[in-house]
């Protein structure tokens, strides 16, 4: 299950972790977050980010 975190820390910055997410999925769920919230000040890619992002396209198939 993909998640995305979202923490408000005492100095008003906010974290956003993503956890699920592979490859640049992550980035792209989270950039509505990213445009309402403001300056980016940092952004640190997870081992997931290398990884192949899983698309799927509603289609089940039986064997």
């Amino acid at each position: 299950m993909n998640e995305i975190i979202i923490d408000f820390l005492h100095d008003g910055q906010v974290n956003l972790e993503g956890k699920g997410f592979k490859g640049q999925a992550c980035f792209k769920e989270m950039q509505f977050l990213k445009d309402a919230l403001g300056v980016e000040t940092s952004f640190t890619k997870k081992q997931e980010f290398y990884q192949a992002e899983v698309k799927r396209d509603g289609k089940v198939k039986a064997r």
